[in-house]
């Protein structure tokens, strides 16, 4: 399957010699490529990462190194998580939501100094007040 799938991707995608970008040429949704292959529709990227990484673990994000949402060159690919993406998306200076320059949470903790979590809708989470949420949550349930 790898193999059919890279050939796919290879045809459909055009290499530009200045960047090494290889942009996809097919369909795409919000800037990101998309395709069918046996019958499951996915990101060109992600299935490019696939392709090419045979044997490798599904990873749950693929990021791209190169910021061309239409990229599938698989050498600016990576494996990347939530966290690593926010990371990489603050340092590169993508992000635009108003919150992401922000240092502190609403109650003041740093986010460095006590750390923080991705929440499911891509927010993030300070885990200094999820810890106080919790210590309050016990305390009511064991008064109770």
């Amino acid at each position: 399957m790898s193999t059919a799938l890279a050939t796919l991707i290879q045809e459909r995608s055009v290499a530009v010699p200045f960047s090494g970008c290889w942009i996809w040429m097919d369909s795409t949704r919000k800037g990101y490529g998309q395709l069918t292959f046996g019958g499951k529709n996915m990101a060109a990227h992600r299935a490019s990462f696939i392709a090419h990484n045979p044997g490798a673990p599904v990873p749950r994000l693929v990021c791209h190194d190169c910021d061309v949402r239409a990229c599938v060159n698989p050498a600016h690919l990576y494996s990347g998580d939530y966290q690593t993406n926010r990371a990489d998306m603050l340092a590169r200076e993508r992000w635009s939501h108003p919150y992401a320059a922000r240092t502190e949470c609403f109650a003041g903790h740093n986010y460095e100094a006590v750390g923080f979590a991705i929440a499911k809708d891509g927010s993030r989470v300070c885990r200094e007040c999820q810890r106080i949420n919790k210590r309050n949550q016990r305390a009511r349930k064991e008064s109770k």
